[in-house]
């Protein structure tokens, strides 16, 4: 009978071959859950812009919600994430006629608050609908899209919250914006840096 053990040189040709397959199965769970993350950022934003602004707002109103905070009634102490903090307040505005989007997508990455309340909210804090990463989504309606806007948001590859100058998208191959007439929603991604290829949106962006 045959009793003779592995050698050094097997067990560690074994330890290299389980090492492989740990780090093959890490690289390929952790693609999976970027996907899955990118994809609740993809629901979230077709919910937002069919839902909430076309299906209730824009129904009702024969417009789209401004990003100026105009008719909201007051301006926050700063200038930053304007375009989505006037969408949160114009559809969370008291007595609104539809269902306010989940407060599960708020957050206030710079911490600014309206002077007094404007919202349905039991607070005057500046709300933004934020993306799975934290980060604010930036909102453009089409009047305004020739005007960039100051976002603030967290890159993932330094920790540290950046301002960035965010402009709507426009079609590389035409030189003409995305939705034209309408809106845009735009997600900084999972690296948090605005007009890079990881960036998502209520419209498909060309890598």
């Amino acid at each position: 009978m045959n009793t003779r053990g592995f050698t050094l040189l097997e067990l560690l040709a074994v330890m290299a071959i389980i090492a492989i397959l740990a780090s093959v199965s890490v690289v390929g769970f952790q693609k999976f859950q970027a996907r899955a993350e990118e994809r609740e950022v993809e629901a979230f934003l077709k919910e937002l812009s069919s839902i909430a602004i076309e299906g209730e707002y824009e129904v009702k109103k024969g417009d789209y919600p401004p990003d100026d905070y105009a008719g909201v009634g007051a301006r926050p102490t700063n200038d930053q994430n304007v375009g989505i903090e006037s969408l949160v307040a114009t559809l969370a505005a008291p007595s609104a006629p539809w269902p306010i989007p989940d407060s599960k997508h708020l957050g206030n990455t710079d911490g600014d608050k309206f002077p007094k309340k404007v919202t349905s909210y039991e607070t005057t804090e500046a709300f933004e609908y934020v993306d799975k990463w934290g980060n604010p989504i930036a909102y453009f309606h089409c009047r305004s899209y020739g005007k960039p806007q100051k976002m603030l948001a967290k890159v993932r590859e330094t920790g540290i919250l950046e301002e960035q100058q965010v402009s709507a998208v426009k079609d590389p191959k035409t030189g003409q914006y995305f939705r034209p007439t309408s809106f845009q929603l735009i997600s900084a991604g999972r690296d948090g840096v605005f007009g890079t290829a990881d960036d998502l949106a209520n419209f498909e962006i060309p890598n």
